[in-house]
């Protein structure tokens, strides 16, 4: 009776052990995703931001080196400041991860088109006209 019991803890005692095991793998599995989304994110934002790769808008592009990856980019600009949102969203194929992960990275940039540099040229003059 005493041997049934304790087998009987056993078993039930590596049931318990083997999900948490599983567990410890799924989430181990996850977080690195998420570390590699956020590399990505950061890599592509890095490449444009150089000018290594155009600063253009994309939607829904499938990475180059890993098809599991895909990677979208969004500019938006300011209305009254010289700047642009520059949004880079990196995310998994959700048909072929069980657990697909996500990653955004926003940064600002100024603009820099013809037209607002002769703009911030006049401006600079006129305050040192006033200083004057």
């Amino acid at each position: 009776m005493e041997v049934l019991v304790a087998s009987a803890i056993l078993i039930g005692s590596l049931i318990v052990l083997d999900q948490l095991a599983t567990l410890g793998r799924l989430s181990a599995n996850s977080a690195e995703s998420r570390v590699t989304a956020q590399l990505l994110c950061e890599q592509k934002m890095n490449l444009m931001l150089t000018g290594m790769e155009p600063l253009e808008e994309t939607d829904d592009t499938v990475w180059e080196e890993d098809e599991n990856w895909h990677y979208s980019v969004e500019l938006l600009p300011t209305e009254k400041l010289p700047l642009t949102a520059v949004t880079v969203r990196v995310w998994q194929d959700e048909e072929k991860v069980l657990r697909p992960q996500r990653f955004h990275l926003v940064r600002w940039i100024q603009q820099t088109s013809s037209d607002e540099s002769a703009g911030g040229e006049s401006e600079e003059s006129d305050i040192s006209e006033l200083s004057n």
